[in-house]
């Protein structure tokens, strides 16, 4: 009998994403959420919930500093491409 490597499907990092999330709303450190989840096929969906969904003006200027930080790590994947640094 052959053994077959099978890949894992798990994201670890999104799992403990997850649990520091729950356990901070549990302790009441985390008082709101604004989120994208990723499903698989690429397929998403947003919500909000607590002091997000009460305070929309400030969510927006959260959700305005993730974008800065993600357009950040495409400039930088593609600077690392164009030198040829790979995945820095």
């Amino acid at each position: 009998m052959s053994t077959k490597l099978v890949p894992d499907s798990i994201s670890h990092d999104v799992v403990q994403a997850a649990h520091q999330l729950l356990e901070g709303a549990h302790t009441g450190e985390i008082v709101g959420l604004a989120f994208v989840v990723m499903l698989r096929g690429r397929e998403f969906y947003t919500n909000l919930a607590g002091a997000c969904r009460d305070d929309p003006h400030l969510t927006r200027g959260m959700v305005a500093s993730l974008d800065d930080e993600i357009y950040a790590l495409i400039a930088r994947e593609r600077e690392n491409k164009e030198t040829g640094h790979g995945d820095l």
